[in-house]
């Protein structure tokens, strides 16, 4: 299959303001919806900014979406944002768009989860522990989690 690799960024410093009185929700944000892909993006790249979610309270921050290298389906600019709003829409736990796109809560899911596995293995650096070889990594693992996932939830998605 082709792939085209996407980078979801929300950790950035970037704020868009409302310029009309149209243009601005019930909580002096923009509007849900809100796509800003000139002026403040990159010339030679292509990325957008896109705020699909409602702000609670405060200054809401669109996710910062950057189409790498890779993109092997040649989607069209028009085609790639509207898929990202439509996805935004799809997250299973919440009843409104939210921040992300599906994959990218999921990743953030598993990642949080598999740092709570790791943190009595993979000590902080600088800490005696971090001076482990992979034996002893491996060793430690056996300690802690014997022969691995329970049997019954083995193929499942265990961790979200």
């Amino acid at each position: 299959p082709k792939l085209t690799i996407v980078i979801c960024g929300k950790r950035h410093r970037t704020r868009f303001y409302p310029t009309s009185p149209e243009q601005v929700d019930k909580t002096s944000n923009t509007k849900a919806g809100t796509l800003v892909d000139r002026g403040v993006t990159a010339v030679h790249k292509f990325d957008f900014f896109l705020q699909v979610h409602a702000g609670q309270q405060g200054t809401v921050r669109a996710t910062h979406y950057i189409v790498i290298i890779l993109d092997e389906n040649r989607f069209p600019s028009d085609n790639l944002q509207q898929g990202a709003h439509d996805a935004s829409y799809l997250w299973a736990p919440a009843t409104k768009s939210v921040r992300l796109v599906p994959p990218a809560y999921a990743a953030e899911w598993v990642r949080q989860r598999a740092r709570l596995y790791l943190h009595d293995i993979l000590p902080p650096p600088g800490s005696k522990e971090s001076a482990m070889d992979e034996a002893q990594i491996m060793r430690r693992a056996k300690e802690l989690w014997g022969a691995g996932v329970h049997e019954n939830l083995r193929g499942s998605m265990f961790y979200l």
